[in-house]
């Protein structure tokens, strides 16, 4: 990958870092980065191995884990806050991931209120 096109690939997912709860689409993602969706998926598989949505799913997942630290936040705010489109795609992705539960992860790691 060259340079530039490497720079816009890191600026493209800092960019979705901070906006976690729009709705990305390859084809928005791409947008976003200026490259075509065919580039963009490319550019992130040698980059991290996964597609672009997978990545954007387990960026996701990383929110919902530093969210569930909060043990006052409810998880359908959780879910809203990370960019799930529902509680019960948050709980797949989460448990595909994670190996637990939201509730359990919580359990474990929740800071005193």
């Amino acid at each position: 990958m060259a340079h530039d096109e490497k720079g816009r690939l890191t600026r493209l997912m800092d960019w979705v870092r901070v906006h976690p709860a729009e709705p990305h689409t390859v084809a928005s993602m791409a947008r976003q980065g200026a490259m075509s969706a065919r580039t963009l998926q490319r550019h992130f598989h040698d980059a991290t191995g996964f597609g672009a949505l997978e990545w954007l799913i387990r960026e996701r997942v990383a929110i919902v884990k530093d969210l569930l630290e909060n043990p006052a936040l409810p998880l359908a705010q959780v879910a809203e806050r990370a960019g799930f489109a529902s509680e019960a795609s948050l709980r797949h992705h989460f448990r595909r991931l994670a190996a637990t539960t939201p509730g359990a992860y919580r359990r474990q790691f929740a800071r005193a209120a």
